[in-house]
C-alpha cells in the first residue's frame, strides 16, 4: 500500500474564492499561485506545514531567478516538478523502507500506542481535545501527514520510550531532549496576497543557505532508532525538515490506526541561523536569546522592535532583512504573522498556542522616519494599558483585595481589541498619530467608566501611611494620561 504525498490529495489550501481543498505537495507548490495560503488543522501546523514548502522550493529553484519568480508571482514549476520527480519515493508516507518523515520497525516496551501521540490537541500534555474515541483511535491518512509535519517542529519535550537501537536508553526510556525546533521560539515570517507570494518572501537568498552537506530529510539516509551526531543543522534545508522525533505508524486500508513516537535528533536552539526568530540580547547571559511566543501579547508591541533592531540590543528575523534588501521589487503590503507555542512545566505540557498577524506597509521596511511613527503609535498604546491596568491595580489595593492580577488582566484584555483596530487603522494608513491617540484615550475612559467601583475602595485603607482609595486611582489615571497627552504633543 502507498499514499505518496506528491500524488494523494492532504495539504488543506484556501483559494481565492474562500474555499478550503487538499492539494498535493506537487499541486501545492507548482500552483501556489492558484491559492491563498495554506489552512490546516492549527496556526502552528500551518506554519510547520509552510516550512516544508520552503524546504522544496529552496532545493529546487534557489533564488537566482528570485526576481523572475516575483515578477510572475509564480514558482518555477518546472524546477520543482522535475526536483520531486527524482525523489519520488521519498515523499511516501506508507514505504517500506523509507517512509516521510517516519523510520520503520521501531519497537519499544510500551508498544505501539494510539495515533493521538502525535496528533497536537490530543496526545498526553496537550489541551483537552474535542475529539471523539473514534477519532482518536483511527486518523485518516492525509491528516495523519500533516500531524507527522507537525511533530517533528513542536512537539513537547519530557522522557518517551525507548526505540530498540538507541543507545540513550535508561530502563526503557529516553530522557527529554528539548521541544522540536518550532518550539524555542515565536515563529515571524511575511505573508503576501497567495501562497505563491508567501513563500517567495520568505525564501532565503543564496548567501543564506547554508554550507555545503546542507542537505533536506529526503535526501539523507532513513533515519534510524540512533541519533544523529549533531545536534546542529547544517543548513536551512537541514533545519527545515530536521527529524526531531522518531515515528512509525501503522495502518490499514485507509487510516492510521497506530503509532510509536520516540526521542529523535537533538536540537541545540540556539546553534543555528533561524531566519524566523526575533533575538534580543541578554546582558545577564552574555548571549542572544530568542523570544518566545506569549498569546497575550499582541504583535503590534514588539512590530518596531522586530522591524528596527539595532544589532546591539536586537537583531530582526532574517526574514525581515531578506524583504527589506528586497523592498524595490515589493509593490504591495504584506502581512506579518507571529506562530508559535506555550509549554509549561519543563516544556513538557502545552499551555497555549496561536498565531496573530498585523499588516505590514512596505514603507516601514525602508523609511526610518516611518518606523519611528510606529514606535511612538505602539508607545500611546502600551501607555494606555499602563494607566489601565494601574487604575484597577490601585482599586483593588485600595479595596485590600488579595487577588491583585486578576482586575488589571481582564481590563488590558477588554482593551485589547480596541486598541488593536485603532493599530490596524494607523498601520494603513487610516487614521493619524493624534487620532490614534484620541481613539486610546476614549477607550481608556470608556473602560474606567465602566469599570465597577466597591464601597470597601471609596472607604480606602492606609498603606505605608498613606491613605488609598478609589480617589488616588482616578487621580492617578488622569495624571497617566497627562503625561500621554505631553509625549505626543
Amino acid at each position: 500500500m502507498r499514499f505518496n504525498l506528491l500524488e494523494q490529495p492532504w495539504l488543506p489550501l484556501l483559494d481565492h474564492d474562500g474555499r478550503t481543498r487538499e492539494a498535493t505537495l506537487l499541486d501545492a507548490l507548482t500552483g501556489a499561485h492558484r491559492y491563498r495560503a495554506i489552512a490546516g488543522d492549527a496556526p502552528t501546523q500551518n506554519l510547520a506545514l509552510l516550512r516544508l514548502l520552503l524546504a522544496v522550493a529552496d532545493a529546487a529553484t534557489g533564488t537566482l531567478e528570485w526576481e523572475r519568480m516575483w515578477r510572475s508571482r509564480a514558482l518555477d514549476a518546472g524546477a520543482i516538478g522535475a526536483y520531486l520527480e527524482a525523489r519520488r519515493d521519498r515523499f511516501d508516507l506508507l514505504h517500506p523502507d523509507a517512509p516521510f518523515y517516519g523510520t520503520i520497525g521501531l519497537t519499544t516496551s510500551r508498544g505501539v500506542r494510539l495515533p493521538a501521540a502525535v496528533i497536537a490537541d490530543a496526545a498526553p500534555g496537550r489541551h483537552y481535545s474535542m475529539r471523539e474515541a473514534a477519532g482518536l483511535a483511527r486518523v485518516g491518512l492525509a491528516e495523519a501527514a500533516r500531524w507527522l509535519v507537525h511533530v517533528h517542529a513542536y512537539d513537547i519535550a519530557g522522557i518517551k520510550p525507548g526505540a530498540e537501537g538507541d543507545p540513550r536508553i535508561v530502563r526503557g526510556k529516553v530522557f527529554g531532549i528539548g521541544t522540536g525546533p518550532c518550539g524555542a521560539f515565536a515563529g515571524i515570517h511575511l505573508e503576501g496576497a497567495t501562497l505563491a507570494e508567501t513563500i517567495l518572501l520568505n525564501l532565503a537568498p543564496d548567501g543564506a543557505r547554508g554550507r555545503g552537506g546542507d542537505l533536506p530529510a529526503w535526501d539523507r539516509a532513513p533515519a534510524t532508532a540512533a541519533p544523529r551526531d549533531t545536534e546542529t543543522p547544517t543548513g536551512l534545508a537541514d533545519l527545515y525538515t530536521w527529524q526531531s522525533r522518531r515515528v512509525c505508524l501503522t495502518w490499514d486500508e485507509d487510516s492510521v490506526t497506530g503509532a510509536v513516537l520516540c526521542q529523535g535528533d537533538p536540537y541545540a536552539p540556539e546553534s543555528d541561523p533561524e531566519p524566523m526568530a526575533h533575538r534580543r540580547w541578554d546582558s545577564a547571559g552574555k548571549r542572544w536569546r530568542r523570544r518566545r511566543f506569549d498569546a497575550a501579547r499582541p504583535v503590534w508591541r514588539d512590530l518596531a522592535d522586530v522591524l528596527a533592531a539595532d544589532g546591539q540590543t536586537a537583531l530582526a528575523p532574517p526574514v525581515i532583512d531578506w524583504a527589506r534588501d528586497r523592498a524595490l521589487l515589493l509593490d504591495g503590503d504584506l502581512t506579518l504573522r507571529v506562530t508559535g507555542t506555550a509549554y509549561g512545566t519543563q516544556a513538557a505540557v502545552v499551555t497555549d498556542a496561536g498565531s496573530d498577524a498585523v499588516p505590514l506597509p512596505a514603507r516601514l521596511l525602508t523609511d526610518e522616519a516611518a518606523r519611528d511613527g510606529l514606535a511612538a503609535a505602539a508607545a500611546v498604546l502600551r501607555g494606555t494599558e499602563h494607566a489601565l491596568t494601574r487604575y484597577v491595580r490601585t482599586l483593588d489595593t485600595a479595596a485590600g483585595s488579595r487577588e491583585t492580577g486578576a482586575g488589571p488582566d481582564r481590563i488590558a484584555l477588554a482593551a485589547r481589541g480596541p486598541l488593536d483596530a485603532a493599530m490596524r487603522a494607523w498601520l494603513w494608513e487610516e487614521a493619524t498619530l493624534d487620532e490614534l491617540h484620541d481613539e486610546a484615550r476614549t477607550v481608556a475612559r470608556d473602560l474606567v467608566d465602566a469599570e465597577p467601583v466597591s464601597a470597601a475602595a471609596w472607604r480606602g485603607r492606609q498603606i505605608e501611611g498613606r491613605w488609598v482609595t478609589a480617589g488616588t486611582a482616578a487621580r492617578q489615571f488622569q495624571a497617566d494620561l497627562a503625561v500621554l497627552d505631553r509625549a505626543t504633543a
